[in-house]
């Protein structure tokens, strides 16, 4: 292995944002209410998202989560039941490469949500969830750039160099100056 200069010694590996998208996504939610239906009391939905970046495209998958508190035809009384829906979908963009970072996030506004109860047994949902995307490359960086108050985010300390490319030891959160090799 060659010696390395200070230069490379003192410096980071941190994401630098490439771009930042948004995109929506189209979901039709049907479930079977276990009692017969008069009308939806209070619904509950919570979202989990994940992204990963390959060659020309970002691959999403997530979950919702819903807690549907729904008012009994029969008796009046309100019921609940929990559904669940895994969904996924794929956003085009040239520029994205396979070992970019992607961080996501998404947001399902109540006025989006359409419900219809049929026939006093299904509930029929058509959703948008509105998903950001946060594309990062990883970048070799001085320390001596890097401002300790504003790292937020995850940094890789570098523990070897070569021109083969570079050796990542660990990963960790920062709030201070991060570890010299």
């Amino acid at each position: 292995m060659k010696k390395l200069d200070n230069a490379k010694m003192l410096s980071v590996l941190v994401p630098v944002v490439v771009t930042e998208e948004k995109t929506n996504i189209f979901l039709d939610n049907n479930c079977e209410f276990e009692h017969p239906a008069l009308k939806i009391y209070d619904l509950r939905t919570e979202i989990h998202i994940h992204a990963f970046a390959a060659n020309g495209v970002i691959i999403i998958g997530g979950k919702i989560i819903q807690d549907i508190y729904y008012i009994g035809k029969e008796n009046g009384l309100v019921h609940y039941q929990n559904n669940e829906k895994y969904f996924d979908d794929v956003y085009e963009a040239q520029e994205i490469k396979e070992d970019m970072l992607v961080y996501s996030s998404a947001f399902l506004p109540q006025e989006q949500i359409i419900n219809t109860i049929l026939k006093d047994k299904y509930l029929r949902q058509s959703l948008i969830v509105e998903v950001n995307l946060l594309v990062c490359k990883k970048e070799l960086v001085p320390q001596s750039l890097i401002n300790p108050s504003t790292l937020e985010y995850p940094i890789y300390k570098v523990a070897s160099w070569d021109l083969d490319g570079v050796n990542i030891q660990g990963k960790k959160r920062v709030s201070e100056y991060p570890d010299l090799i």
